[in-house]
């Protein structure tokens, strides 16, 4: 192994966690009738909408998925209800996001074992961002080699060009690369394709298997 591609949001950002805890408390500072169920149900539609739409703003972001919950009638809330969590949302999201420093030495133990490995991030974030949730969770940014964000490559996730791209970058071959992401679809299967080694980060999982074939052992 001679590359790391770590996924930001997931593998080190624990985005999903900050999306609960922020649309907990905003809909506890509106006073909305608003259940935990409701939270999950907002994350969904967030990151759906995003992957479908590709919207970087996180007001127009919460404001479509709001009103489309709205039309299925998940939530019961007013335009301008919908426009006060939007905006409350998107001002605290960056502000209650936050990195375990765990990270650090996890990423100085595989160096150490992996003598010469290099180590980036591939992320839809941008950089700036990235590197202010890095610093302030005290992480040191020269523990990756590089952050290739959404305005680098004219292609958005998921893409085996940015992959390749990345792979020339660091004059890899994909068989030398291992890929860490929480979405299959998005980071792992164009890693997959290109016979790269992938790793899935998913708290919400008990149990992968890699076929069908495998159901009956998992389940005994």
């Amino acid at each position: 192994m001679k590359l790391l591609i770590f996924d930001f949001d997931g593998p080190i950002n624990d985005l999903t966690s900050a999306k609960k805890v922020v649309a907990d408390d905003v809909a506890k500072d509106l006073n909305l009738k608003w259940s935990k169920e409701n939270s999950w149900e907002l994350i969904n539609y967030i990151d759906q909408i995003y992957e479908a739409e590709k919207i970087y703003n996180y007001k127009e972001l919460i404001n479509k998925s709001l009103s489309k919950m709205a039309v299925n009638k998940l939530v019961y809330l007013s335009d301008q209800e919908i426009d006060s969590f939007s905006e409350s949302f998107s001002e605290k999201i960056n502000k209650v996001q936050s990195i375990s420093k765990d990270i650090q030495s996890i990423i100085k133990e595989l160096k150490r074992k992996y003598e010469g490995v290099n180590i980036c991030i591939y992320t839809s974030q941008t950089e700036s961002n990235v590197t202010k949730l890095l610093t302030a969770s005290g992480i040191e940014l020269r523990l990756f080699d590089k952050i290739y964000d959404r305005n680098y490559f004219e292609e958005q996730k998921p893409s085996t060009v940015n992959l390749l791209k990345i792979c020339g970058d660091f004059n890899v071959t994909p068989e030398e690369v291992t890929v860490i992401g929480d979405n299959v679809a998005v980071d792992l299967a164009p890693a997959s394709y290109l016979n790269m080694r992938t790793i899935l980060v998913n708290p919400f999982v008990t149990q992968s298997i890699s076929s069908l074939h495998e159901i009956k052992e998992v389940l005994e």
